[in-house]
């Protein structure tokens, strides 16, 4: 079929092979389901949204579209829509990584139930990471999309434990450094300017030469990393 789906939407099917219950958390407009019931990655959508509006979208696809039989769709707030262990696959992706951590740290036990989540927040990766590796919870693979001018981390996240990644894998991905994928040079270039612009106008504050040393420390990281690249 036709793929429809953008880069980040293809990066996050393309993680999943075949399962039973796949739970697209946050679904709108239910394209991603669609293309896992379509190339017969799950056997059954759990469609959840705190938007009813939303939550129609994805209703009025299936509906069109033939897999309406196929779709379970639930209104409510994050995982509190799932019951444990009702979800092979877990799918976050279309919101701020502070979201996503407030959604796993409402639910854990019900996130941990899941073989698998597939994490792709919109900003605020370094701090997703610390929680998830606080929470027994481990990066098992990780891919960098590029989409026009913009830069997505897509984190496969499974229970487990592992010792915490340094302030660069925190920032950019221990997965995605060691695999060096294509996009990663140019990334880091982007980065590596808006850090430069962070440090230079940095405001003066209690906390401010704290911050910039922190800054400075991964302006260096990045700098060492690009010379390898």
């Amino acid at each position: 079929m036709e793929d429809k789906l953008s880069r980040r939407m293809r990066a996050i099917v393309d993680k999943i092979d075949h399962v039973h219950i796949a739970a697209d958390i946050g679904c709108d407009h239910g394209l991603v389901g669609e293309a896992l019931i379509k190339e017969t990655r799950a056997d059954k959508i759990i469609a959840g949204d705190i938007s009813e509006k939303s939550l129609q979208k994805t209703i009025d696809l299936a509906c069109g579209n033939c897999w309406k039989d196929r779709l379970d769709a639930r209104n409510g707030n994050g995982l509190s829509v799932l019951v444990k262990g009702e979800a092979d696959v877990i799918i976050l992706a279309g919101m701020g990584g502070f979201l996503v951590r407030s959604i796993l740290e409402n639910d854990l036990e019900i996130a941990h139930s899941a073989k698998k989540i597939i994490c792709m927040p919109h900003g605020n990766e370094y701090e997703l990471r610390v929680f998830l590796y606080e929470n027994n919870f481990l990066i098992a693979d990780e891919e960098l999309v590029q989409e026009e001018n913009h830069y997505y981390q897509l984190m496969e996240v499974v229970s487990g434990e592992d010792d915490m990644p340094n302030q660069l894998e925190l920032f950019f991905g221990r997965r995605l450094l060691e695999k060096r994928q294509p996009p990663l040079k140019q990334y880091l270039m982007s980065r590596k300017k808006k850090l430069e612009y962070v440090i230079e106008h940095a405001k003066q504050g209690r906390n401010t030469e704290e911050y910039r040393k922190k800054m400075s420390e991964l302006h260096e990281q990045i700098t060492e990393v690009l010379r390898c690249l």
